[in-house]
Protein backbone atom coordinates (compact mmCIF):
# COMPACT_ATOMS: atom_id res chain seq x y z
CA UNK A 1 0.00 0.00 0.00
CA UNK A 2 1.32 3.44 -0.94
CA UNK A 3 2.13 5.92 1.80
CA UNK A 4 -0.07 8.98 2.20
CA UNK A 5 1.42 12.44 1.71
CA UNK A 6 1.38 12.98 5.47
CA UNK A 7 3.21 9.69 6.04
CA UNK A 8 5.80 10.60 3.41
CA UNK A 9 6.33 14.04 4.93
CA UNK A 10 6.61 12.61 8.45
CA UNK A 11 9.12 10.01 7.26
CA UNK A 12 11.32 12.56 5.44
CA UNK A 13 11.16 14.92 8.40
CA UNK A 14 12.21 12.11 10.75
CA UNK A 15 15.20 10.93 8.68
CA UNK A 16 16.45 14.46 7.92
CA UNK A 17 15.49 16.22 11.14
CA UNK A 18 13.89 19.07 9.19
CA UNK A 19 10.22 20.02 9.46
CA UNK A 20 9.05 21.36 6.11
CA UNK A 21 7.08 24.57 5.89
CA UNK A 22 6.50 24.15 2.15
CA UNK A 23 4.71 20.98 1.12
CA UNK A 24 5.36 21.91 -2.54
CA UNK A 25 9.15 21.93 -2.12
CA UNK A 26 9.10 18.52 -0.49
CA UNK A 27 6.80 17.01 -3.12
CA UNK A 28 8.85 18.46 -5.99
CA UNK A 29 12.02 16.97 -4.50
CA UNK A 30 10.40 13.53 -4.58
CA UNK A 31 9.50 13.64 -8.30
CA UNK A 32 12.22 12.12 -10.49
CA UNK A 33 11.43 14.49 -13.38
CA UNK A 34 12.75 17.44 -11.33
CA UNK A 35 15.77 15.71 -9.79
CA UNK A 36 18.44 16.72 -12.33
CA UNK A 37 17.83 20.44 -11.93
CA UNK A 38 17.39 20.30 -8.17
CA UNK A 39 20.30 17.86 -7.73
CA UNK A 40 22.72 20.20 -9.50
CA UNK A 41 22.15 22.93 -6.94
CA UNK A 42 21.58 20.52 -4.03
CA UNK A 43 24.99 18.97 -4.67
CA UNK A 44 26.61 22.42 -4.47
CA UNK A 45 24.74 23.28 -1.25
CA UNK A 46 25.80 19.97 0.30
CA UNK A 47 29.44 20.59 -0.63
CA UNK A 48 29.53 24.18 0.65
CA UNK A 49 27.99 23.08 3.98
CA UNK A 50 30.62 20.35 4.33
CA UNK A 51 33.47 22.68 3.37
CA UNK A 52 32.24 25.48 5.62
CA UNK A 53 32.56 23.15 8.63
CA UNK A 54 35.97 21.97 7.39
CA UNK A 55 37.19 25.56 6.93
CA UNK A 56 36.32 26.42 10.52
CA UNK A 57 38.22 23.43 11.93
CA UNK A 58 41.52 24.51 10.34
CA UNK A 59 42.68 21.12 9.02
CA UNK A 60 44.61 20.65 5.78
CA UNK A 61 43.29 21.29 2.29
CA UNK A 62 43.79 17.61 1.52
CA UNK A 63 41.57 16.66 4.45
CA UNK A 64 38.91 19.17 3.36
CA UNK A 65 38.94 17.81 -0.17
CA UNK A 66 38.71 14.23 1.08
CA UNK A 67 35.84 14.95 3.48
CA UNK A 68 33.87 16.85 0.84
CA UNK A 69 34.49 14.19 -1.78
CA UNK A 70 33.50 11.26 0.44
CA UNK A 71 30.43 12.80 2.12
CA UNK A 72 28.96 14.24 -1.08
CA UNK A 73 29.78 11.40 -3.47
CA UNK A 74 26.92 9.56 -5.13
CA UNK A 75 27.80 6.22 -3.49
CA UNK A 76 27.43 7.75 -0.01
CA UNK A 77 24.09 9.36 -0.87
CA UNK A 78 22.85 6.14 -2.50
CA UNK A 79 23.83 4.09 0.56
CA UNK A 80 21.92 6.47 2.83
CA UNK A 81 18.87 6.42 0.53
CA UNK A 82 18.87 2.62 0.49
CA UNK A 83 19.31 2.39 4.26
CA UNK A 84 16.29 4.60 4.95
CA UNK A 85 14.34 3.07 2.02
CA UNK A 86 13.80 6.35 0.19
CA UNK A 87 13.10 4.69 -3.18
CA UNK A 88 9.40 3.92 -2.69
CA UNK A 89 8.68 7.60 -1.98
CA UNK A 90 10.07 8.78 -5.32
CA UNK A 91 7.58 9.40 -8.12
CA UNK A 92 9.19 7.93 -11.22
CA UNK A 93 9.18 9.33 -14.74
CA UNK A 94 6.32 8.22 -16.99
CA UNK A 95 6.91 4.82 -18.51
CA UNK A 96 9.51 3.81 -15.93
CA UNK A 97 8.42 0.58 -14.22
CA UNK A 98 7.58 0.93 -10.53
CA UNK A 99 10.40 -0.31 -8.34
CA UNK A 100 13.03 0.25 -11.03
CA UNK A 101 14.66 3.28 -9.48
CA UNK A 102 18.30 3.61 -10.47
CA UNK A 103 21.22 4.31 -8.16
CA UNK A 104 21.62 7.68 -9.88
CA UNK A 105 17.98 8.56 -9.22
CA UNK A 106 18.52 7.77 -5.54
CA UNK A 107 21.52 10.11 -5.20
CA UNK A 108 19.74 12.79 -7.24
CA UNK A 109 16.74 12.50 -4.91
CA UNK A 110 18.93 13.03 -1.84
CA UNK A 111 20.53 16.11 -3.45
CA UNK A 112 17.06 17.36 -4.41
CA UNK A 113 15.96 16.96 -0.78
CA UNK A 114 19.01 18.93 0.39
CA UNK A 115 18.06 21.76 -1.98
CA UNK A 116 14.40 21.63 -0.90
CA UNK A 117 15.45 21.94 2.75
CA UNK A 118 17.85 24.80 1.97
CA UNK A 119 15.13 26.70 0.10
CA UNK A 120 12.51 25.87 2.74
CA UNK A 121 14.71 27.49 5.40
CA UNK A 122 15.41 30.66 3.43
CA UNK A 123 18.84 29.32 2.41
CA UNK A 124 20.05 28.66 5.94
CA UNK A 125 23.35 26.77 5.69
CA UNK A 126 23.40 25.98 9.42
CA UNK A 127 20.22 23.95 8.99
CA UNK A 128 21.86 21.99 6.17
CA UNK A 129 24.83 21.24 8.43
CA UNK A 130 22.45 19.90 11.07
CA UNK A 131 20.61 17.81 8.46
CA UNK A 132 23.94 16.29 7.35
CA UNK A 133 24.64 15.34 10.98
CA UNK A 134 21.12 13.96 11.47
CA UNK A 135 21.45 11.90 8.29
CA UNK A 136 24.82 10.68 9.61
CA UNK A 137 26.32 10.70 6.12
CA UNK A 138 29.78 10.09 7.57
CA UNK A 139 28.75 6.56 8.54
CA UNK A 140 27.93 5.79 4.90
CA UNK A 141 31.15 7.25 3.45
CA UNK A 142 34.19 5.09 2.71
CA UNK A 143 37.09 6.91 4.39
Amino acid sequence: MAATLDEERNFIERVTGHRFRSEDLLQTALIAFYHKRMALVGDAVLKIAILDDWYDDGTTIEKGHSIQQKLAENATLQAWARQVDLGPLITLNGGQPRGSISSRQLSDAVEALILAIWLDTGKNLDVIKQVIRTMDLASFASF
